[in-house]
């Protein structure tokens, strides 16, 4: 750091090493923010800082007086939202009777929550996503700066409509935040697994599965030695049940290698097991001829064309080759209609315009429900599904 910095209750909580201003020939002291407790209370704690140098420790009071006898020799993190203690105090001065405090909890939660989600981010996208939470912590304060509190404003002539009007809006700017955080994470996640080689893909989703038998397996050997409360079947059922999944979807390799997996498990002694996982006879063993199956029955798929039905305004795709029930609007539909083709399974595509689900006799109805109501028997409807399946 080459500009002085004083410590301050607005970047106390950052520093790493600090020295005193008066003797820096003293060296450089470890800075341990709220290190010791000094007062438990009935509401709140109170606590000191320290300055440690080997043994030596010095405690500071949390008051600018104390604080600022100190420079801030390294940071803890470079991240810092203390421009925004201006708007953070003011966010509390009609909440509070100790704003201050307040602001120095939230911009303390915030620098801690945007350096977690940092942790899950690309380098590249650091100064970007920052520069966008540091702009919702500031459009938070300022509008929390809008609720007052009748115990600190006082109950004459409290304006109680425009305070709930006030605290809607916040409460709505909050969720609209971590609906923010959630969304940008996400996206980050599908560019990233984009990225990746099919053999980096795979390798993911077997480690993912291996971890899934290994928890499974460890569960039945607690059950064999006599622990209560779980059931064995339960436990070989979902290791069962995510290599059937693998195997209906023509995930050849995976399969092979857990069912190899498996094998192993039950023959090693030093596994714990007291029996197997699954008997010789079980249906198990019977997936990667289950397997070989859906893969000849996806590449016949590949080679059918697709099928089109038309409606009034829009038309139906049966998609064998992405073995998708497709449905394309030539106009954005109605909220009631976009209702009723979330609640049947259909979600939205953006690479292909269109909402899809599964191809299954099931997807054929819960077309007919989205366009013709749940009335089952209205002949139309049931015209439309018959079309449905025998079209080819």
């Amino acid at each position: 750091m080459n500009e002085q910095v004083i410590l301050s209750k607005r970047n106390c909580h950052r520093a790493a090493q600090v020295r005193l201003v008066s003797a820096p020939e003293n060296g450089v002291y470890e800075w341990s923010f709220r290190g010791v407790k000094v007062r438990e209370g009935f509401m709140r704690n109170e606590y000191e800082h320290l300055a440690k140098q080997g043994e030596h420790e010095v405690r500071v009071r949390h008051i600018a007086v104390e604080l600022g006898n100190w420079e801030v020799v390294s940071w803890k993190y470079e991240l810092s939202f203390e421009d925004l203690w201006t708007k953070a105090v003011r966010a509390f001065d009609g909440t509070s009777f100790s704003p201050e405090e307040r602001a120095e909890a939230y911009i303390r939660d915030y620098e801690a929550a945007c350096l977690a989600d940092l942790q899950e981010l690309p380098a590249e996208e650091h100064e970007e996503y920052i520069s966008k939470f540091h702009g919702w912590v500031e459009t938070l304060f300022d509008k929390h700066s809008r609720i007052i509190s009748v115990m600190v404003a006082g109950p004459a002539r409290f304006p109680t409509a425009r305070n709930e009007k006030a605290n809607n809006s916040y409460s709505k700017a909050v969720d609209e935040f971590q609906e923010w955080r959630e969304k940008y994470a996400k996206r980050i996640a599908k560019r990233n697994e984009a990225a990746k080689s099919p053999e980096e893909r795979e390798a993911d989703e077997w480690n993912a599965l291996k971890r899934d038998i290994d928890y499974c397996t460890g569960v039945c050997v607690e059950i064999d030695g006599g622990a209560k409360g779980s059931h064995r079947m339960a436990f070989t059922n979902s290791i069962f049940g995510k290599v059937e999944r693998l195997a209906n979807n023509g995930r050849s390799a995976l399969v092979l290698k857990a069912l190899e997996y498996i094998k192993q498990l039950q023959d090693n002694e030093a596994t714990g097991l007291k029996k197997p996982l699954f008997t010789s006879r079980h249906k198990i063993w019977n997936l990667q001829e289950a397997c070989e199956k859906a893969i000849k029955a996806q590449e016949e798929r590949e080679n059918r064309d697709s099928v089109e039905i038309e409606f009034n305004g829009g038309r139906i795709v049966k998609n064998f080759a992405d073995n998708r029930l497709q449905i394309f609007h030539d106009e954005k539909p109605a909220a009631d209609v976009i209702s009723r083709l979330k609640s049947n399974g259909f979600k939205w595509s953006r690479f292909n315009g269109c909402w899809q689900r599964q191809l299954t006799d099931n997807s054929y109805y819960g077309a007919a429900r989205v366009l013709y109501g749940n009335d089952v028997l209205s002949e139309e409807r049931q015209q439309f599904i018959t079309k449905l399946k025998n079209s080819r």
